[in-house]
């Protein structure tokens, strides 16, 4: 991951990087992958005025986001 050390990924890096097959994982993932969308969503709503607009005129928060 472009040089980033492995302890230092987040669980989005991970579950983008770190699993070889996304789409063959266990459903044990799932929780993994739950968290991996919210830590996506808080960052683009912090780092990303539009998405962050967007989101406020459809009146959603990182607070609604409680399952993928």
């Amino acid at each position: 991951m472009f040089n980033k050390p492995r302890q230092q990924w987040k669980t989005i890096d991970e579950m983008v990087y770190g699993i070889d097959d996304y789409f063959n994982t266990s459903k044990d993932s799932n929780g993994k992958r739950e968290k991996a969308i919210i830590e996506a969503f808080n960052f683009h709503y912090k780092n990303n005025l539009f998405y962050n607009q967007f989101c406020k005129h459809r009146d959603i928060t990182p607070n609604d986001i409680k399952t993928f």
